[in-house]
């Protein structure tokens, strides 16, 4: 192989014909540098007599002129001297600039693979990576290769450090293209999975705070969104989103029902705040919770709830909030003088805010909702209703006592062969008012609703006065 000193730099080329074509376009000229791989001492191209007859200028002399001219072997001067050679030469600098930006931007493309979950980009990066692989072995092994592919081959050859470097990156591209997309689609799956086991488990929102359990499946969900997206999973995405929508209107339902049972509670435990700060603060608190279960039960559908909390927020909390702001922006030396007023008044206040929460602690449900629900489903109406305060308002049927002597009336829609019916139990005081009831009458009664067994069993009832 000779090498030609051009551009700069020393220049590969193959055989006799490359450097005849380049002396033919003008590139190389007598003065112009060349050595041979088993002649590496340089000498001026005029001094070879292969290639003087297609020199322009007369043949130059030999080291008797030349001092330094080391004869080249008898064995090249043998060589075909073919016109046809390979495209003109590129400029060195140049096309080590596009190569080493050539280099970087592949690199990059095969890199980008580590990131990006797609099998695209995986194939992409392995294909280009066998590519240039099969490049730099053409380039240095395979004679026959075209001479384009040789002298780029050689090139890549040349610079060793980068072009395995750039085969490596691709590799490493190609393996993360399809690793991470292995990745997100098990990511998509687990939070399909997830969300989907919540959905079908009756006891997800029945404890503990229904809104918190809600914001963790909320991050499940966003995950899921994500991952289901990035490999395309439209499907999965789908059963996502409405296993998400369904879980969202169960959180608001429970939170709906929890509100109504606590807001009681929670309005007793801010009036006995003696210190006006603490109850200030007790009573915003409670107002953020009566906002939430008003827009829950909004989302539910309750809105015979949402009315009871709504009138408990602007008829109780609010005014009391804002006559204790004054008092709480105060100094504590008129704190002190205020709260001596406010215990006085609190007495009085709290009989009547606990009289007006009274109704908003039992949930209003229509006795045909109630039964189609355990007709339909007894494990998810208990979720939704046992151990709940419900207030329901049916047909009476029967007006017994049970074999323990306690006092029943079975309640229903006033259909003939209902069944199951609601059996509310009372204590010996509602005796009288039991006793003045008679089949078909309108009646509407409250308790907690202890499940199902042959009707849907109510405790601890009283009768609701007709207003």
């Amino acid at each position: 192989m000779w090498m030609v000193f051009l551009n700069g730099g020393w220049q590969p080329a193959d055989n006799d014909a490359v450097v005849i074509s380049w002396i033919q376009q003008g590139a190389i000229g007598a003065q112009t540098q060349i050595r041979h791989s088993s002649w590496p001492q340089p000498t001026a191209l005029g001094m070879v007599p292969n290639f003087q007859p297609y020199l322009g200028a007369p043949a130059m002399q030999h080291s008797a002129s030349f001092p330094g001219y080391q004869m080249p072997p008898q064995s090249f001067h043998g060589q075909a001297r073919t016109t046809a050679g390979p495209a003109k030469a590129s400029n060195s600098t140049a096309v080590k600039i596009v190569g080493a930006l050539f280099l970087v931007g592949l690199v990059g493309a095969g890199t980008s693979g580590l990131t990006v979950s797609s099998v695209f980009v995986g194939v992409l990066a392995l294909l280009l990576s066998v590519a240039l692989a099969g490049v730099m072995i053409a380039g240095k092994f395979v004679e026959a290769a075209p001479p384009a592919v040789r002298q780029v081959g050689q090139g890549m050859v040349s610079w060793p450090f980068a072009s395995i470097s750039l085969v490596v990156g691709l590799g490493l591209g190609a393996l993360g293209g399809f690793g991470n997309r292995s990745s997100a689609v098990a990511e998509c799956d687990g939070a399909v999975d997830a969300v989907t086991k919540a959905q079908t488990d009756n006891t997800t929102f029945t404890t503990g705070d229904p809104m918190s359990k809600m914001n963790e499946v909320n991050a499940k969900v966003e995950h899921g969104r994500a991952a289901c997206g990035r490999v395309g999973a439209s499907g999965k995405l789908a059963t996502l989103e409405g296993a998400h929508t369904n879980l969202a209107k169960s959180a608001a339902t429970a939170n709906c029902l929890a509100m109504s049972q606590d807001v009681l509670k929670s309005i007793d435990a801010a009036n006995g705040n003696q210190e006006i700060d603490a109850a200030y603060k007790s009573l915003t608190d409670l107002k953020t919770k009566l906002e939430g279960g008003i827009a829950s039960c909004n989302t539910a559908g309750k809105a015979d709830i949402s009315k009871a909390l709504k009138d408990t927020l602007t008829k109780q909390v609010e005014p009391q909030i804002a006559k204790l702001k004054p008092m709480f922006e105060m100094d504590a030396k008129k704190k002190a003088e205020a709260a001596a007023a406010l215990a006085s008044a609190k007495a009085v206040a709290a009989a009547s805010a606990k009289a007006a929460a009274t109704d908003a602690q039992y949930v209003k449900v229509p006795v045909a909702t109630l039964l189609s629900e355990y007709r339909d489903n007894e494990i998810r109406a208990d979720g939704l209703y046992k151990g709940k305060l419900l207030q329901i308002t049916g047909r009476v049927d029967d007006t017994k006592r049970d074999v323990l002597n306690t006092i029943y009336v079975t309640i229903g829609t006033g259909e003939m062969f209902e069944i199951p019916q609601v059996q509310c139990f009372f204590g010996d005081e509602w005796a009288k008012a039991a006793s003045t009831l008679s089949k078909g009458m309108t009646v509407t009664v409250r308790g907690r609703v202890d499940g199902l067994f042959m009707n849907v069993i109510v405790k601890d009832c009283e009768f609701v006065p007709v207003k």
